[in-house]
Order: structure tokens, then C-alpha cells, then sequence
């Protein structure tokens, strides 16, 4: 499972770093945790750091999109 931490004092953004694999394992919880996570701290931009993930399948990469088309919807902006 991917381990995900927030930061919001780098930057004008909420930015999000999971760890580990991003596979079809965890995008599903992963989508829900980045999306409550913009919630939570009522981000309008969410830079997402991929620099601590090992590795990324194509459910990772649909991920990105969906999660991007799921922003876009509320006028928050998808940095990755």
C-alpha cells in the first residue's frame, strides 16, 4: 500500500507525496485520500511530488487523469 503525507507550507499548494508502489492495488483508496486531502485543507492547486514512488503502473497514470478531470470539476488545479 502507498503511504501518503500532505504539506502545505512549501508552497501556495497543497502538496501531496505518496511513497512506495502506485499500482491497481492502491488507487482506489489513494484517489480518495488525495481528493479528501484538497477537502480538508481547501486547496485550490494540489501539486502532486511522485519523487518517493518506486514505481507506477497504468492504473497510477489513470489515476493522475481521473483525479485531475475530478479537480478540474472544482476549479482546483492538478500540478504533478
Amino acid at each position: 500500500m502507498s503511504r501518503l503525507e500532505f504539506d502545505t507550507g512549501a508552497l501556495p499548494a497543497l502538496v501531496a507525496r505518496p511513497r512506495g508502489d502506485i499500482d491497481m492495488a492502491v488507487t482506489p483508496d489513494l484517489k480518495d485520500e488525495l481528493v479528501a486531502g484538497v477537502g480538508e485543507h481547501g486547496a485550490n492547486c494540489l501539486v502532486v511530488d511522485l519523487s518517493a514512488v518506486d514505481y507506477i503502473d497504468s492504473s497510477g497514470i489513470e489515476l493522475l487523469f481521473r483525479l485531475h478531470g475530478a479537480l478540474s470539476a472544482g476549479s482546483v488545479e492538478l500540478i504533478v
